[in-house]
């Protein structure tokens, strides 16, 4: 099951955090409430911990902490930006 799941949560988490980086996270909006981070940065980043917990291949691993580490440090500047 888990190799079934692993793949769909891989590509699911990033539509669900580029929607986020349409309107609800972006400085132009506000200050993101707590839910709006919750759904649109950690619901992604759980994803792609469960995608990186379920392979086996260690090139595929190391794909899925790119992935995580590129949405961290983006989401980073982003609130770098908005606490300026």
């Amino acid at each position: 099951m888990k190799r079934i799941l692993a793949p769909i949560a891989n590509i699911v988490a990033w539509p669900i955090y580029i929607i986020g980086l349409i309107a609800p996270l972006t400085p132009s909006e506000g200050t993101p409430t707590v839910a709006a981070w919750a759904v649109f940065v950690l619901f992604p980043l759980a994803l792609l911990c469960f995608t990186g917990y379920s392979y086996t291949n260690k090139f595929a691993k190391l794909l899925v902490g790119i992935q995580v580490l590129a949405i961290v440090g983006f989401t980073e500047k982003l609130l770098s930006y908005q606490l300026h």
